[in-house]
């Protein structure tokens, strides 16, 4: 495939065992959207029978069929993984992503929360290393996958460290709000109407966004999600002992508590001896003797 990115991932795996297949799209709308016509899509495999190793599909592509053009290449897990893709609106929806609507968000974020009198405070670091992970998103929604995993690792450790420090310190200083309650109160209840209007107006919610939801009411209704945590037992009564029945001849006792002696009844035939070690004998219970093992 002519595509550096392509190419660059191919010289890892050997020539030998690489198998290439393309297939026809006509459809103008299922290509890219820089196509002008029906695109071809090519997909390359490679394994190696001999050592047991099957790669899978290592790399995809598409073609424009009018103009020859790469118009789309994707190698490593954006194969087999499209969100990764860097798809417009994948993930929250088109509007809500956007730059101007992302960073006001975080503005307000670090406006309500910052402490202003005290610019070089650990409060405004947290805050920042919080808004930090925006870098990231950006990298991921513009599809460089390889760059947005590196940098979600710096404000990790540093979340990991904080966590230790507070730990270890055993106490943290309560942080006071800085503006006044109506001001918090008005500004929480514009953000959430204007969130919910982009949910109505342009929303693209995945599994994990409903698990997340859905998990924290079953937890707030004190229902263990997934059930992997252990459920409440309560006692129950125990069953009644089944009943017995004495016969005239000490031959059985058992008779309607026994499946095999009620259908030896019901069949004519003779109920089975006791054995030696049988006690559900009443002569043998009341004598204290045992009988011999039937021939």
């Amino acid at each position: 495939m002519d595509d550096d990115k392509v190419a660059d991932w191919l010289a890892r795996y050997p020539r030998r065992g690489r198998v290439t297949d393309a297939t026809y799209e006509s459809d103008s709308s299922k290509c890219s959207a820089v196509a002008q016509g029906g695109c071809w899509t090519v997909h390359v495999w490679w394994s190696n029978k001999s050592k047991g190793i099957d790669a899978g599909e290592i790399a995809q592509g598409k073609v424009d069929d009018r103009t020859a053009a790469v118009t789309e290449a994707w190698t490593g897990a954006q194969v087999a993984w499209k969100m990764a893709r860097g798809y417009e609106g994948a993930f929250g929806g088109k509007k809500i992503n956007t730059v101007p609507v992302w960073l006001a968000f975080c503005v307000v974020f670090l406006l309500g929360l910052c402490d202003v009198r005290r610019p070089l405070s650990l409060r405004n670091l947290d805050l920042l290393v919080l808004l930090s992970f925006s870098v990231s998103l950006w990298y991921f929604n513009h599809g460089d996958v390889f760059t947005s995993v590196p940098l979600v690792y710096p404000p990790l450790v540093y979340l990991l460290l904080r966590c230790t420090w507070i730990g270890l310190k055993g106490r943290v200083r309560p942080l006071r709000p800085l503006w006044p309650a109506w001001i918090l109160l008005a500004a929480t209840v514009f953000l959430v109407g204007f969130r919910t209007g982009l949910n109505l107006e342009d929303s693209n919610v995945i599994d994990v966004g409903y698990a997340g939801v859905i998990g924290a009411q079953r937890i707030a209704s004190g229902v263990m999600p997934y059930g992997n945590f252990r459920r409440r037992t309560t006692s129950r009564p125990a069953a009644p002992p089944t009943p017995r029945v004495r016969s005239v001849t000490g031959s059985s006792t058992t008779a309607a508590a026994n499946p095999q002696i009620r259908s030896e009844i019901r069949t004519g035939r003779s109920p089975t001896r006791p054995t030696c070690r049988d006690t559900g004998s009443v002569a043998g219970r009341e004598s204290g003797t045992t009988f011999p093992p039937s021939t």
